[in-house]
């Protein structure tokens, strides 16, 4: 990561503190939360997050004996959609 803060100046006696730039630190947080609360969203765990790029698996449903499953969530898919209800939804606002 691109270091946002001034480095520590070693001075006699000690160090003069660096100046940090809050509205880079908190651009990059803020980038972070947002990241984290769509991983979070889909209430999936890293486990499965992986299975699902490993499988890629986002562009088609599964189909299982039960039928076709969402391949986001795992619940079933509904007829004239890729995703269940929900995933399809988000998935719309998303795009």
């Amino acid at each position: 990561m691109e270091r946002l803060t001034v480095p520590d100046e070693k001075i006699d006696g000690g160090l003069r503190r660096a100046i940090i730039d809050a509205r880079e630190v908190r651009k990059e947080a803020m980038t972070i939360y947002w990241a984290l609360k769509k991983y979070e969203d889909t209430e999936l765990t890293p486990e499965q997050i992986m299975e699902l790029k490993e499988l890629d698996t986002a562009k088609k449903p599964v189909q299982t004996e039960d039928g076709m499953v969402c391949p986001i969530c795992g619940s079933k898919a509904v007829p004239w959609s890729r995703f269940c209800d929900e995933c399809g939804q988000r998935w719309w606002e998303e795009a």
